[in-house]
């Protein structure tokens, strides 16, 4: 009798060993410039501003360009830092999705401090922001490039030294941003909340339109 069970356990152990394929499937999540437009309302509301907090000083000026910004630059005491702002000159930050392409133009203010003094500037800068698919986050995230910096400084002085200095700034503490996570998309169907069962994106991709963006998630359901 025990002789006749070996064949049967072999072929269960056998068939639990195979790995069957994953049940996938695709859904897509647009949203348009106006979603994003109330979305940076939220942000800024009330004089909303995102501080970065002190940054790395820039490398100082020399001794001539130094002793010209003395003579306007107040020397109280100076906080460093860039600060993004809803508007600076008539220029509001803003997301455009055009061409294929996602841009922004970001609004700032801040201060510098030379070896004296402390200058305050304020701009827009103009970027670019490239999308991928990040598999640890399980998100689709955005790279902000900053390709030109418009800047607001009195009488011009040190505005190429502040420029890198904001662009700089920019580049290294915003990124990278979460455009869409698969963990804040949510089903009819407790799903997610299952004990054995989890939903992973194995791929994402996207579609710009004029004013709008359509990103598709390639997903499978993996039984734990």
């Amino acid at each position: 009798m025990r002789l006749k069970l070996v064949p049967f356990l072999l072929t269960i152990i056998l068939l639990s060993s195979i790995a069957f394929p994953a049940q996938t499937g695709r859904i897509a999540v647009s949203f348009d410039e106006s979603f994003l437009e109330a979305m940076l309302e939220a942000a800024f509301r009330d004089g909303g501003k995102i501080e970065f907090g002190e940054n790395r000083t820039p490398r100082p000026l020399n001794q001539k360009t130094q002793t010209s910004m003395n003579a306007f630059a107040p020397t109280s005491e100076c906080t460093e830092g860039v600060r993004l702002i809803r508007e600076a000159k008539g220029r509001r930050t803003a997301v455009y999705l055009r061409d294929g392409g996602m841009t922004a133009q970001i609004a700032f203010e801040g201060s510098y401090r030379p070896l004296v003094g402390c200058i305050d500037y304020s701009g827009v800068a103009d970027a670019r922001i490239e999308l991928s698919f990040d598999r640890n986050l399980q998100a689709m995230v955005g790279r902000v490039k900053v390709v030109n910096v418009n800047l607001n400084l009195t009488g011009g002085i040190g505005g190429s030294l502040i420029a890198k200095y904001v662009q700089t700034s920019i580049d290294e503490k915003v990124n990278p941003l979460q455009i869409v996570g698969l963990d804040r998309i949510s089903f009819g169907i407790p799903v997610q909340k299952s004990s054995n069962i989890s939903l992973r994106a194995s791929d994402m991709s996207y579609q710009i339109g004029n004013g709008n963006i359509t990103v598709f998630v390639n997903y499978e359901f993996l039984r734990m």
